[in-house]
């Protein structure tokens, strides 16, 4: 009968049996481990040769940003490694010929990779199949080379993405002169737990086929919000320029992307908006007065990028500080509760509102952002809000930016010939709050569906970190 396990296992691994024996690993953060398995340091393994760990060219030897060619080798940084694959289409690239006058930082397929700064905690695995000789790695990421038989590189790779180490691992940074952030020399003193080698195998074998399982499991499920997202998207969009009485005769709008309108609708520009006085908009302060980052505090008025705007919602709680003082001392961009956003650099096409209950007298934005602030009854800011999110306006907007001598950016003066279709107030009103009800179960609906999302990546990750510290035995789980 096999032995109970401890209840630091979830429920949902309950089904495996343990290890006939266990003995002290010797480290805290390891606990108990099988009778037979070893723990070494990274430093032993070196030694042994078993192991070659080496990261990317630091100081003046780093490529830098003018460096970077259309074609070339891949230079890989921390934030090309996601959810255990490297996005090596997304990552820049240097010369053949400079990477070849570099010291370090060639790594080749086969090879665990490891991000240790700024992004920690990433890995993944050079592919067999790359096209390239080698990569070049950024002193963000470390290459984990293996060099005999005795580990098998899939179980390290699990093994890095085990929650015990994944939280030695940030323990290490946080207890770092420079945070977020752990050197080679410290990297040597990681602890691994080793299997035997036939072991290790049918361990790694086990989470390949278990993890895949999962994994198949988290796509089905985010081509699901993907699906409802468009059917978001789509009622919106379809509402906010025909309305909601299907009967309705239509007119031709006069502007091409628009296509017909309901008969009694306007489409006015923003332009005209602003000079009837119904409309005021406005972005952050450019040039010298831009707050930069040795401006930020911890505690002040939210300055408000691109970036905190995400799904219809302002990321207070994400976004940098600045004082009271500076913020007062600024020319343009406080925008008040109300406000209806919209990004238009960099991030383009999100949008949100402040919210009347917000603690601040006013947010500042930056040169990326751009409030519009209704001063008359003829808009309602709702409608507004759903007309930003619309297909036809999200479509008009990129085609906009992609036109401009700066790319991802759309200003002002282009803003002011957006154009708007305008029900009557008391339409937008019904259609706003129609909307309201119809977005909210579609959200409602992704919010499950991305809270069984959430579910099945713990249990992916307990799942793996159970296996490589043998909390379970799976060996005998391989062939059936």
């Amino acid at each position: 009968m096999s032995q109970v396990l401890p209840k630091d296992v979830p429920q949902t691994l309950r089904r495996w049996k343990r290890y006939p024996a266990y003995k002290n690993s010797g480290v805290e953060w390891l606990g108990e481990i099988p009778k037979d398995w070893r723990v070494l340091t990274v430093r032993n393994l070196i030694r042994s040769e078993y192991l070659e760990i080496q990261d990317g060219n630091h100081g003046e030897m780093h490529p830098r940003a003018e460096d970077y060619v259309e074609m070339g080798i891949p230079f890989v940084m921390a934030n090309n490694i996601r959810n255990g694959k490297i996005d090596l289409e997304g990552c820049k690239y240097i010369s053949e010929q400079q990477s070849k006058s570099l010291r370090i930082g060639f790594s080749e397929s086969g090879d665990v990779l490891l991000t240790h700064k700024g992004t920690i905690g990433e890995t993944a695995i050079v592919p067999e199949i790359i096209k390239f000789e080698f990569i070049m790695l950024t002193p963000q990421v470390t290459y984990y080379r293996l060099k005999k038989h005795e580990i098998n590189r899939d179980f390290l790779f699990c093994y890095f993405q085990s929650k015990s180490f994944q939280e030695r691992l940030k323990f290490i940074a946080s207890n770092q002169s420079t945070r977020d952030y752990v050197g080679l020399v410290a990297q040597k003193d990681f602890e691994i737990v080793l299997p035997s080698p036939n072991e290790q195998n049918a361990i790694a074998s086990f989470l390949d086929r278990e993890t895949a399982k999962i994994d198949a499991l988290i796509a089905k499920k985010e081509r699901l919000i993907e699906l409802l997202q468009e059917k978001r998207t789509a009622i919106i969009s379809h509402t906010v320029t025909k309305g909601l009485n299907s009967t309705a005769p239509l007119k031709d709008s006069g502007v091409e992307w628009l296509g017909e309108i309901p008969e009694d609708w306007r489409v006015v520009t923003v332009r005209n908006l602003i000079r009837s006085e119904c409309l005021e908009i406005q972005d952050g302060n450019h040039g010298k007065i831009h707050p930069r980052a040795e401006d930020y505090v911890e505690m002040g008025i939210p300055f408000l990028m691109a970036n905190n705007i995400r799904n219809g919602k302002i990321d207070l709680e994400g976004c940098k500080y600045i004082s009271e003082q500076q913020a007062e001392s600024l020319r343009i961009g406080f925008s008040q509760s109300g406000d209806v956003l919209l990004t238009h650099k960099g991030t383009l096409g999100e949008t949100s509102i402040i919210p009347h209950n917000i603690k601040f007298r006013f947010v500042m934005l930056t040169p990326q952002v751009t409030y519009y602030r209704i001063k008359k009854q003829e808009i309602d800011k709702m409608f507004l809000y759903y007309y930003f999110q619309s297909k036809p306006f999200q479509e008009r907007l990129k085609f906009i930016a992609g036109n401009q001598s700066t790319r991802d950016y759309v200003g002002l003066i282009a803003q002011k010939n957006f154009e708007i279709v305008l029900p009557y107030p008391y339409e937008q009103k019904v259609i706003a709050s129609y909307l309201d009800r119809e977005t909210a179960k579609i959200d409602a609906l992704i919010a499950k569906i991305r809270e069984g999302i959430e579910k099945l990546k713990e249990y992916r990750t307990a799942l793996i970190s159970a296996a490589v510290t043998g909390k379970i035995d799976v060996r005998n789980e391989v062939a059936s």
